[in-house]
């Protein structure tokens, strides 16, 4: 099983950012404010993005989330310079509001679901 971190951060405006400890970049991943509809891309060029719901609801084998945010994500530049490139797969990702990630799937397949989630102060 593979398991990644994410290291996101809420500012004082409520803008949602996304911490990349390998390139030790920070992009701008969710807005304050949105809408179903919205569109866009990461502040890193790598990701477009579209709100798909904010209202969603995402079930794993030990827990229901309502009401969250689902956004539709498809990586449209390589991770790094001159790698290999191939065509990406679009993914559901969902989020909940005090959680954060809660899960995500390939778009026509099943997903990934929360292990832990933890609230660190730096």
């Amino acid at each position: 099983m593979t398991i990644a971190t994410m290291f996101c951060r809420k500012d004082a405006e409520g803008n949602i950012y996304l911490y990349d400890d390998e390139l030790n970049i920070e992009s701008l991943f969710i807005p304050k404010e949105i809408k179903e509809g919205d569109t866009g891309i990461s502040s890193d060029r790598r990701i477009e993005y579209k709100i798909v719901s904010t209202k969603g609801t995402f079930e794993s084998k030990s827990s229901v989330f309502n009401d969250c945010l689902v956004i539709w994500t498809i990586v449209v530049t390589p991770r790094y310079p001159g790698a290999s490139f191939g065509p990406s797969p679009v993914f559901l990702e969902c989020y909940y509001e005090g959680v954060g990630y809660v899960g995500s799937k390939p778009q026509d397949e099943s997903g990934m679901t929360l292990l832990k989630w933890e609230i660190s102060d730096h």
